[in-house]
């Protein structure tokens, strides 16, 4: 009788599937509540959403930024839809709105010192647990990547980010195309593993923003990778 009891007290009074976690990707979770970025409002957590996020920063619609104003008037050298791009393209990620998401280059013609790293870590700071960094390596065509030799630890670590920045870009890096175009492309699951577990499968969500100072060697001609790349020079 005492077994049976402490079993049935043991047991889950509500279970909850993985995937019907943090399934809006349109909601953001910070310390005073959480953002629906579909209204750009703050409202109240709700138990409904089912969130596991949330990132270390209160929002305040009011608050004031003149040093990252001007910094990004300073990369974006006053181009208001570059700048346009910068503010709202890492936060959005596939929807019912939106089903197919894009992967963004910021590339600067051989020369350093423009924001591309600052603006990202930046982003990364905002992003909190939303978003990761992961090696290049992971996205290049060569037999150093992770999953050119079996691993995909990497891989394993995009599941549920909305916001992924790999390390640089070198010169004449050649993009894994077929990769990009699952994580991309909304319509495949991606199988990883991590060291010592057993195989999952996502569905990925991220955005994918690569930076270096020279562009990637990209092999595909076809629309369908096109349409999902973005290129944007500072």
């Amino acid at each position: 009788m005492r077994i049976s009891a402490m079993l049935s007290q043991a047991k889950a009074h509500v279970t909850v599937e993985i995937a019907d976690l943090d399934r809006d990707g349109l909601l953001y979770n910070c310390l005073n509540g959480t953002i629906d970025l579909r209204t750009g409002q703050l409202r109240e957590p709700r138990q409904e959403d089912l969130i596991t996020v949330c990132v270390p920063i209160r929002y305040d619609p009011d608050a004031q930024c003149p040093k990252w104003d001007w910094f990004m008037d300073f990369i974006t050298v006053g181009d208001t839809e570059l700048k346009k791009i910068f503010l709202n393209e890492p936060w959005v990620i596939p929807s019912p709105e939106r089903p197919k998401n894009k992967f963004s280059l910021i590339a600067t013609a051989k020369r350093g010192l423009m924001g591309k790293t600052t603006f990202l870590n930046i982003v990364g700071s905002l992003a909190g647990d939303y978003g990761r960094s992961v090696p290049i390596d992971l996205f290049l065509h060569n037999n150093r990547s992770n999953a050119a030799q079996g691993h995909t630890e990497s891989l394993a670590n995009v599941q549920g980010k909305r916001f992924i920045m790999p390390s640089e870009l070198e010169i004449r890096a050649r993009l894994a195309m077929g990769l990009l175009k699952t994580l991309t492309g909304q319509d495949k699951d991606v199988a990883a593993s991590h060291k010592g577990e057993k195989e999952i499968n996502f569905k990925p969500i991220c955005k994918i923003w690569i930076f270096g100072n020279h562009k990637p060697i990209v092999t595909d001609t076809g629309n369908s990778f096109w349409r999902r790349f973005e290129t944007n020079p500072i």
